[in-house]
């Protein structure tokens, strides 16, 4: 694990420079090799002085300066607008930490990174024509303030959108600041700007363009050939309003987007005046959401995500705050300044339906010549796009609900076998409660599945859905129906795919046990856990020798999908020292505890961990926050305690710590497992647990909601506690 002293530390190990130099110690630049990539530090108090040295100097390789402040009340803007004038740009290492409604103006500069550009003519005469230009073209990180922000922070919103090994165009590249953003943030392979301005282009390739990042001339207009494949992403931001036929946009995106591929764009909201026209010159165009939505669904494209943008300045909405803030696609129009949506090609519409059958599959993430079969998906699927659209975690349509309505749409159209399986299973992934034409449907379509005998991805779906429909069963108490499920499930030979089925074979085992133990049958019961143990070593034994004959090249994820597989092994082996207990009854208790406290899943966790934090709107944290200090602050009264500890270090913990002092005083320390983590943030005293029993506190104040009752039982009962929890 890493573990950063500071946020000075961080960007030292982000940017791997060759060379460092801290000129607070050594206030000479004369040690550094220029021919080697290079990072500076420095405070700000001397800058000008540094600047003159850097600028003395002939950098070839790149050279980041990263600038401190401690001390002086200067301005962000005065600072960025000296290193502009200077030849320096920011740096995408700043974007890392990002947070763009916690941003205003005037800000006071503490910490900041940037590329110098280099002492050349090049470098002089992009700003002179940045300057000349400034009302067409702007560079937004060679500028400073609200709107500049507004503008970079969409593109770094939009990496989360990138897969894994994309190809990425950026349309209306402009200056260029936007693809260099999403090179470097994103998991992108290859990003391409294109914009109609010859000098735009020029300026772009000269500032930012490498072997990763390039950037040509293209009339969105006239849809000139583009000579690249389809690609995974095409981003756009504020294009379509600039184009006379705003249709030529959609049309390029259906000829140069894969059909699981994703859109991710964005238009003024309603700028006009009183005329009710845009005042822009250069905006042919104005939209609202409803008339923005019918366009991009008129293409087949499917609105996976909605945000609505403001940022003060503006002519439309001079004095607003900086708000990013997610709407629902269904929801009616919303006053603005910016809509911006994600959108993925309706497999479902005609066209897109045409170039799914048409187009041979390519998966930027899988694309070595010899892949094994649980990941071939070009050769083992029947419709391989759909996988990155509904089956990938961390890939796919994000919305469980969109997922599901979508898989079944494509299920009201002619599909083959293995795709009924895998969007029925898709369905049941989504839905808390079925339907019983569902229902029916799935338990014929498994008949069906059984007698074509199924293999390769057919049988993973098979399986999936299997499992899926025996668990729905179980959860609804119909166990008769779930135990016929289990019972064909445990019967798979799932080394006819994958191991990594062992997951849903194995707790079919589980469940069994589960069933016959509630009807006091411990032997039967005993037997299925045998056997599951007896599938979770042949299956980890399976993974081993994939890891060890180099498979997790291609499949990285068999590492946390064996992390997986143990921890379901050891589920089912403390059920069973439980079984083999002498007082059955009290062990009930026990195996119902182990198996309520399996993690099913590192997914799993963090998808409940997401799921936790959604349930407070990030407008309502403060209000929440407030509610808490009051209610803590009642039964502080009752407890008098004299001496405070803080279980837990968090946002949460240093909220309570100020607006508890009035009451606790100064007598109060904290609690963590590894004190030394937390050491150089905190003044106050750090102890383990264990060290903190001894100094017998009358209150420890646990500030986790999501380990509450966990931390709590852990307490000796001598000594007060005091939780928060949310509730289902």
């Amino acid at each position: 694990m890493l573990n950063f002293k500071n946020e000075l530390e961080k960007r030292k190990f982000i940017f791997h420079p060759e060379q460092t130099l801290d000129w607070r110690v050594s206030k000479s630049l004369a040690e550094l090799d220029c021919s080697l990539k290079s990072h500076i530090i420095s405070d700000i108090k001397d800058l000008s002085l540094l600047i003159a040295e850097i600028h003395a100097l002939d950098f070839q390789q790149e050279l980041i300066l990263t600038l401190v402040n401690e001390h002086l009340n200067t301005a962000k803007e005065e600072i960025e607008n000296e290193l502009f004038e200077h030849g320096f740009v920011r740096s995408y290492i700043d974007y890392h930490y990002y947070t763009y409604d916690k941003l205003y103006d005037n800000q006071k500069f503490t910490l900041g990174s940037f590329r110098f550009l280099g002492n050349t003519q090049d470098t002089q005469d992009s700003l002179i024509w940045l300057k000349e230009n400034r009302d067409l073209h702007m560079d937004m990180l060679r500028e400073s303030g609200a709107r500049s922000d507004a503008h970079t922070y969409r593109y770094v919103w939009a990496c989360n959108f990138i897969r894994e090994g994309d190809t990425v165009i950026d349309c209306a590249s402009g200056l260029g600041y936007g693809g260099y953003l999403l090179s470097n943030l994103s998991k992108a392979q290859r990003v391409y700007g294109l914009d109609i301005c010859q000098d735009s282009v020029n300026y772009s390739n000269t500032i930012y363009g490498n072997s990763e990042l390039s950037y040509q001339q293209y009339d969105l207009d006239l849809l000139d050939k583009l000579n690249t494949p389809r690609v995974d992403t095409i981003t756009s931001f504020e294009t379509i309003e600039h184009l006379r036929n705003y249709e030529n946009f959609f049309k390029f995106c259906t000829t140069n987007l894969k059909p699981d591929g994703r859109l991710v764009l964005s238009v003024p909201y309603l700028w006009v005046d009183e005329t009710g026209k845009d005042p822009n010159p250069f905006h042919f165009h104005e939209f609202d959401w409803n008339k923005f939505k019918t366009l991009i669904e008129s293409y087949g494209f499917m609105i996976e995500k909605r945000f609505a943008q403001t940022a003060p300045g503006g002519f439309k909405l001079l004095d607003a705050a900086r708000t990013y803030s997610e709407l629902s696609p269904s929801q009616g129009e919303f006053e603005t300044e910016w809509i911006i949506v994600v959108a993925t090609p309706n497999l479902t519409n005609p066209m897109w339906a045409k170039i799914n059958r048409d187009l041979s599959y390519e998966n930027p993430q899988y694309s070595s010549n010899y892949l094994p079969s649980y990941i071939d998906f070009a050769n083992g699927m029947d419709s391989p796009w759909l996988h990155r659209q509904v089956v990938q975690v961390g890939q796919r349509i994000e919305d469980k609900k969109l997922r599901s309505s979508y898989a079944l749409e494509l299920l009201n159209s002619d599909t083959s076998l293995q795709n009924r399986l895998l969007l029925n299973t898709i369905v049941s992934y989504a839905e808390d409660e079925h339907t019983q034409k569902w229902l029916d449907n799935s338990l014929a379509l498994l008949d069906e599945a059984e007698k074509a005998k199924p293999s390769g991805f057919t049988l993973r779906w098979l399986i999936s859905l299997r499992f899926s429909l025996g668990s729905y069963f179980y959860s609804t108490g119909n166990f008769a129906e779930a135990e016929k499920q289990f019972c064909i499930l445990e019967g798979y030979k799932i080394e006819r795919f994958c191991s990594l089925l062992v997951t849903k074979t194995a707790q079919s085992s589980l469940y069994l046990a589960l069933i016959l133990l509630s009807r006091g049958l411990k032997e039967k019961s005993h037997y299925h856990l045998t056997l599951a143990k007896s599938k979770v070593l042949e299956a980890s034994e399976a993974i081993y020798h994939e890891l060890k004959n180099g498979r997790d090249n291609n499949a990285p994820f068999l590492w946390t999908e064996l992390a997986e597989i143990i921890d379901l092994g050891d589920s089912i082996n403390r059920f069973i020292l439980a079984l083999d207990g002498a007082n059955i009854g009290k062990n009930k208790l026990t195996i119902a505890n182990i198996l309520n406290s399996r993690r099913f899943g590192l997914f799993d966790l963090s998808e409940k961990l997401k799921l936790l934090n959604s349930r407070i709107d990030s407008h309502q944290v403060d209000q929440v926050l407030r509610i808490i200090d009051i209610n803590m602050i009642k039964k502080i009264k009752l407890i008098q305690p004299k001496k405070i500890a803080f279980w837990g270090i968090s946002a949460l913990s240093n909220h309570l710590e100020n607006s508890l002092k009035e009451y606790i005083g100064d007598n109060y320390f904290f609690i963590d497992s590894n004190p030394d983590k937390h050491a150089s943030s905190l003044t106050k005293t750090i102890m383990t647990p264990l060290e903190a029993y001894k100094e017998h506190p009358d209150l420890i104040i646990i500030c986790s909601i999501t380990s509450a009752d966990a931390i709590k039982n852990q307490i000796p009962k001598n000594i007060k506690s005091l939780s928060i929890s949310i509730s289902e």
